[in-house]
C-alpha cells in the first residue's frame, strides 16, 4: 500500500530562488515589460500572476495621480471636521444640532460623501499583487 502525498498549496509569498526562462523576441519583451510597469509591477511577479490565471489592473500614470490631490485632501478635511465634530462634549454637539436641524442632515450626507471617497481612493490606488493563493499540485 503506497502512502499518497497530501497537496500542497504553492505560495506566492516566500523566497523565489528558481529561475524560469522563456525565449521570447525583443518587441515581446518590450510589451510584456511595457504592461508590468503599466501595473506597477515587477515582470516576474507580472508573469506570475498570469500564469495563474490573475489579471492585473493598469495603476494610474504620475499626472492621473497629481489630479487625485485635491481629492485626498477633501478626504482628509473631511476627517477632521468629523473627529472634531465626535469630539466637541455631547451637550456642545446638542446645541449645535438643535440651532440647524439641517446640520444632521448634512453631517449624514457628508458622511456618505466621505465613504464615496475614500472607496474611490482605496480602490484606485490598491497595488496589484499576486493571488492569495496559487493552485494545488498533486504530487505523486
Amino acid at each position: 500500500m503506497t502512502k499518497k502525498k497530501s497537496n500542497t498549496e504553492l505560495s506566492p509569498k516566500g523566497k523565489r530562488n528558481t529561475p524560469l526562462s522563456a525565449k521570447v523576441t525583443k518587441a515581446q519583451k518590450d510589451y510584456i515589460d511595457a504592461a508590468a510597469r503599466k501595473c506597477k509591477m515587477t515582470t516576474s511577479d507580472f508573469i506570475l500572476a498570469r500564469c495563474f490565471n490573475y489579471q492585473p489592473k493598469a495603476r494610474l500614470t504620475a499626472e492621473q495621480e497629481a489630479l487625485l490631490v485635491p481629492l485626498i485632501e477633501v478626504r482628509s478635511d473631511l476627517r477632521k471636521f468629523f473627529a472634531a465634530f465626535n469630539g466637541m462634549p455631547r451637550k456642545e454637539r446638542d446645541t449645535l444640532l438643535r440651532t440647524a436641524p439641517f446640520v444632521l442632515n448634512w453631517t449624514q450626507l457628508l458622511a456618505e460623501i466621505g465613504n464615496q471617497i475614500s472607496g474611490v481612493l482605496d480602490a484606485l490606488m490598491r497595488k496589484n499583487e499576486l493571488p492569495p493563493a496559487t493552485p494545488k499540485t498533486e504530487e505523486s
